[in-house]
């Protein structure tokens, strides 16, 4: 249904968000290596 495919779709959107949060929090020096 439609509603499923809502819920799929944010749970979808928050793992990118997620996601990112970690990459801002990587410090520096492991930024570099990657």
């Amino acid at each position: 249904t439609a509603f499923k495919k809502g819920v799929s779709d944010g749970s979808k959107e928050i793992e990118d968000k997620a996601a990112d949060a970690a990459v801002d929090v990587t410090p520096e020096k492991e930024k570099d290596k990657a």
